[in-house]
């Protein structure tokens, strides 16, 4: 490794701690919203208010979820692009290991894929969206005429966080298989060029 390329390598390493560090703020500011929508929903009984702070989670959500996707990109980007600088550095050891299935067991392969960051933050989303769309539903109508909450809206704030967390899943699942589509061409790309 050149000179040239010792420097840009460092810069590299620089912006991807940088934008990892994005990463866990905008996690810290999401919790920290729904800690606060949470508790201003168990303070207020107001149906209207209600229904403006399930909405505001809905809001808050959503907008987390693309800086989310938006800067998780920008740390593959660099990765991506530390791993062509030279053979065998670190970012092509992190890029290897994350589309590496390695495991034969089933069980491994299934339990790899449970314990990624993409999908906990797909299960904390559609645990905020989907009883807050429900709640929004409830809230709204009981708002508009009086209306007794039964035991079957707890059946279907699971069954949209749910719906919401496979649409979220299918999301991450498409933008991972892109990547690895990109650097399994762009490696076939530089076995070729050798």
């Amino acid at each position: 490794m050149n000179e040239d390329d010792k420097s840009l390598y460092e810069q590299l390493g620089k912006a991807w701690l940088q934008y990892v560090s994005w990463r866990e703020k905008i996690l810290a500011g999401y919790l920290t919203a729904l800690g606060a929508l949470g508790y201003a929903f168990s303070k207020e009984a107001s149906n209207p208010v209600r229904a403006g702070l399930c909405a505001s989670i809905i809001l808050v959500s959503v907008v987390f979820r693309i800086l989310d996707i938006r800067t998780t990109g920008l740390v593959n980007l660099c990765q991506r692009v530390g791993r062509g600088l030279a053979a065998g550095n670190l970012y092509a050891e992190i890029d290897k290991y994350r589309f590496a299935e390695t495991d034969k067991d089933w069980v491994l392969k299934k339990l790899k894929k449970v314990t990624t960051y993409g999908f906990a933050i797909n299960m904390l989303i559609a645990g905020a969206i989907g009883p807050s769309l429900v709640g929004l539903v409830i809230y709204v109508r009981k708002w508009h005429a009086e209306y007794v909450v039964r035991w079957w809206s707890s059946l279907i704030a699971i069954a949209v966080a749910y719906l919401v967390f496979r649409i979220a899943e299918y999301c991450t699942r498409r933008i991972w298989e892109t990547e690895k589509d990109e650097y399994e061409f762009s490696d076939w790309n530089q076995k070729n060029a050798d």
